[in-house]
């Protein structure tokens, strides 16, 4: 049972106004360090084909695993569902406001309590491999495009490129929720129930309405790494400066690559360009290291 999973490892209390400022702080890095780059990289590959063929089989996978009516190749579409993502936040977050009364006790929380949490943790994942996804397809490009701008492209690290193919499916499927209209989540907040979450109570609800009443969004488990809602208390506020700060550096990184593709289109080469896209590797190398120590040790 997933949701009893997701439970377990949650703190004993978490505060509604910690929740309400987590989704202005996931909204701040949707606006400002995601759907940005995302636009500007939809309208490059609007106008191009992927040369690579590594991101021609991606493409393809995400093809087959979306359920949403999307239009493009996988840029185009991330880009499309992250501005619906945006949306769908404030219906969330007027939902939250007047349905929780006060704070989450883990002990007695309810189904739809859960569900919002869990729903939350999915667009903060999504929005960070999202933006990891983007940095590496155009990786890929820039090499497809000149076999020798390896030595002025930036690589992903193992960890990076191993998390991005580990992580695959459950981004497909949080992407394919987080994606949907807002009249499709407005209906699945209504109809959550308003029940404490118990095994006993997963089980009979289960086997009367069946597995998607309790997992309405199919997302799930959401690892701790990636789960903003197991730092709260006094390293929230530390983990938040540093994703924020982290979001930050991929916007200029993803920003330096898409100019880079273009020079390199362009059968041109900028040293400067280099050091800033190495330099701000550096800054992305160190912010990855103090969070995921800092998720390691509250975890």
């Amino acid at each position: 049972m997933e949701i009893l999973k997701f439970i377990s490892q949650m703190l004993p209390s978490v505060g509604k106004a910690d929740v309400k400022k987590t989704i202005s702080n996931i909204r701040k890095e949707l606006l400002d360090s995601t759907i940005p780059p995302y636009e500007t990289a939809a309208v490059t590959f609007s106008q191009r084909k992927f040369k690579s063929t590594v991101l021609q089989d991606f493409d393809e996978s995400f093809k087959k695993a979306i359920k949403l009516n999307v239009r493009g190749n996988f840029i185009q579409a991330i880009a499309e569902i992250l501005k619906t993502a945006a949306g769908n936040l404030d219906v969330l977050e007027i939902s939250f406001e007047n349905t929780v009364n006060g704070d989450i006790l883990k002990d007695d929380i309810s189904f739809y309590e859960t569900n919002m949490l869990r729903y939350l943790a999915g667009v903060s994942f999504a929005l960070k491999y999202a933006r990891l996804l983007l940095r590496w397809a155009l990786n890929e490009e820039t090499e497809a495009s000149d076999p020798d701008a390896q030595h002025y492209s930036e690589k992903l690290t193992k960890a990076d490129q191993d998390y991005l193919y580990a992580e695959r499916d459950h981004f497909y499927k949080v992407i394919d929720t987080i994606g949907r209209p807002k009249d499709f989540l407005e209906k699945v907040i209504k109809e959550l129930p308003t029940m404490s979450v118990t095994e006993q109570n997963v089980s009979i609800i289960d086997s009367v309405k069946g597995y998607g009443t309790t997992d309405p969004f199919g997302h799930g488990f959401t690892a701790t790494s990636i789960n903003p809602f197991y730092i709260f208390g006094r390293m929230y506020a530390e983990w938040q400066v540093a994703r924020y700060d982290e979001a930050r550096e991929e916007r200029k990184m993803l920003e330096m690559k898409l100019m880079n593709l273009k020079f390199v289109d362009e059968g041109k080469a900028d040293a400067r360009l280099q050091q800033q896209i190495d330099y701000t590797a550096d800054r992305l190398n160190k912010l990855n290291f103090k969070i995921a120590q800092m998720e390691q040790d509250y975890a």
